[in-house]
């Protein structure tokens, strides 16, 4: 008989539970599923169930409340959290309450089969490496400057910060977003100032088409110039609520497989694009993941430590 061609659900779900997930023996794993996501849901559970018995599956209905009791419940007994749900229906306040130093916690945002297959396949360990070498080398660093091409430039402060790098691999005690491919660093806001024009894409709003001119002083974004695409990315920040709008952090996508597409969950994986975040300010060092924010990649940018050159153009300089 012919063997059975495996599908790219069955893909999927074998590689977040070989890169990602890493489910032992008898740890308690369980994935709260948006309606959306149960087709992969279902993949993940086929595969972590010939690890563990422990392995359960919650669908969310469509009119769900987060503040039921059955899902903190099931919360506190797993070891194991990965959360397939869309980014905008997220409880961002809650997920800070959840977190332990016990227990891991995932999130895969999307759905879109073809962008998971892509950047899941990728080299893992050589992502890993690269991914800690661009940390180690933000984490030595003490000033930072963004270039857009266009005259305009960001300079930060990242003395004392320390870099980090997210490969999508879910840790105890901290909210990792899958899949994964950034190496990423928290500025310090008073030392963070300057004027770059914004050509990549807006979370969740897609592609820039005009000009947005972003005005940082002392860490905060305090102005917006710009056309219809201005319009949309304050309607955005509006919209999500989010009041603080402070760059939350820098990062640089180290995900060979991922294409440069219009959609923010690719888009700042790939390999060389800069990114930054709109939001509320992180503590000692880290990004508070569980707070909205506004994701907002830079296309044809350069990226410079202490005036040596990191990225240029979307190309990691060696």
């Amino acid at each position: 008989m012919p063997k059975r061609r495996v599908t790219k659900l069955e893909k999927i779900a074998s590689l977040i539970n070989r890169d990602c997930l890493h489910l032992r023996k008898g740890e308690r794993l369980l994935l709260i599923v948006h309606h959306e996501f149960l087709a992969i849901a279902q993949e993940i559970w086929k595969f972590a169930s010939q690890i563990s018995t422990g392995a359960c599956l919650l669908q969310l209905p469509g009119d769900w409340d987060w503040s039921q009791q059955i899902i903190d419940q099931s919360i506190q007994h797993a070891d194991l959290v990965l959360f397939l749900v869309p980014l905008r229906n997220l409880p961002f306040p809650l997920l800070k309450k959840w977190s332990a130093p016990h227990r891991k916690i995932g999130v895969l945002p999307t759905n879109d089969v073809g962008f998971l297959a892509r950047t899941l396949s990728v080299n893992y360990a050589k992502m890993d490496k690269l991914s800690r070498r661009i940390a180690e080398i933000l984490s030595i660093g003490k000033k930072l400057r963004i270039e857009d091409g266009n005259g305009g430039f960001l300079e930060a402060s990242i003395q004392h910060a320390k870099g980090q790098a997210f490969t999508g691999s879910v840790e105890k005690g901290q909210l990792t977003f899958l899949p994964g491919g950034r190496a990423l660093i928290v500025p310090m806001l008073e030392h963070c100032s300057g004027r770059i024009v914004l050509d990549g894409a807006i979370s969740d709003v897609g592609l820039v088409k005009g000009t947005v001119q972003l005005f940082f002083r002392d860490g905060r974004l305090v102005r917006i110039s710009g056309g219809e695409d201005a319009q949309r990315l304050r309607k955005y920040l509006r919209t999500e609520k989010i009041p603080s709008k402070y760059l939350t952090w820098i990062s640089v996508g180290t995900n060979h497989h991922a294409k440069v597409c219009g959609s923010l969950h690719e888009d700042e994986l790939s390999l060389g694009r800069i990114q930054i975040a709109i939001g509320e300010p992180g503590s000692e060092g880290m990004p508070d993941l569980s707070r909205p924010y506004a994701r907002l990649t830079l296309k044809k940018s350069r990226l410079l430590v202490d005036g040596r050159l990191l990225v240029d153009n979307g190309k990691i300089c060696k």
